[in-house]
């Protein structure tokens, strides 16, 4: 009786083992994650400044936000451009949580028209893209997401490795200048489901 019952015991141990399942998530310094530390860093490019004041050239600037919890190592990640520019992140370069890097870089790098930036980490993957983004006044306004880390991308006094002003203080938004494209398209007859729309025109001086 006593073997039939511990028969039955390691039975149930061994169905028990069978059925658990053991994951292990990694924080940002590539140990395991704990609870109270909160989540790993999420970096995202959170500001562009592709028409400056005072002249394009070596003057041109992004932003980005870690939105995570953790720090995050960003070194020998990399941007690329629509015009093909390839602007590398410095070895060991760290973003803080809730933390901004803005990147400078030689030259135009960045077009004032129908810009797309992409982020990738030190493998090639993607880790986040801009939308097309058009900027044709030599200002002090830039496009940013809004509020920082955010979905909705506005047209904004520009604030380098600062929190992004309050929305009412926005030029307009991407998503209302896109609607109102659409609407232009539709009323001139030219109206298209897909492709790449200019938007600079209907933003207000």
């Amino acid at each position: 009786m006593r073997i039939e019952q511990s028969f039955l015991v390691l039975l149930a141990l061994v169905a028990a083992s069978a059925s658990a399942v053991f994951v292990e998530v990694s924080g940002a310094g590539g140990g395991e994650l704990d609870p109270v530390d909160g989540w790993p860093a999420s970096v995202v490019i959170n500001e562009v400044e592709s028409n400056p004041p005072d002249g394009d050239e070596d003057n041109e600037w992004l932003e980005l936000y870690n939105e995570g919890d953790g720090d995050a190592d960003v070194g020998d990640w990399w941007l690329t451009t629509v015009g093909g520019y390839v602007v590398p992140i410095e070895s060991g370069t760290i973003i803080p949580a809730g933390g901004f890097l803005v990147v400078e870089y030689e030259g135009y790098w960045l077009r004032n028209s129908d810009e797309m930036v992409i982020l990738r980490d030190e493998e090639g993957d993607e880790v986040d893209r801009t939308p097309v983004l058009s900027d044709d006044d030599d200002d002090d306004r830039s496009w940013s997401r809004h509020p920082d880390g955010g979905c909705e991308w506005v047209l904004i006094q520009s604030s380098p490795g600062l929190p992004v002003p309050p929305m009412e203080l926005a030029a307009g938004t991407l998503s209302d200048l896109a609607e109102d494209d659409k609407m232009w398209l539709r009323w001139t007859g030219d109206y298209r489901a897909s492709g790449l729309w200019d938007v600079s025109d209907f933003l207000g001086s």
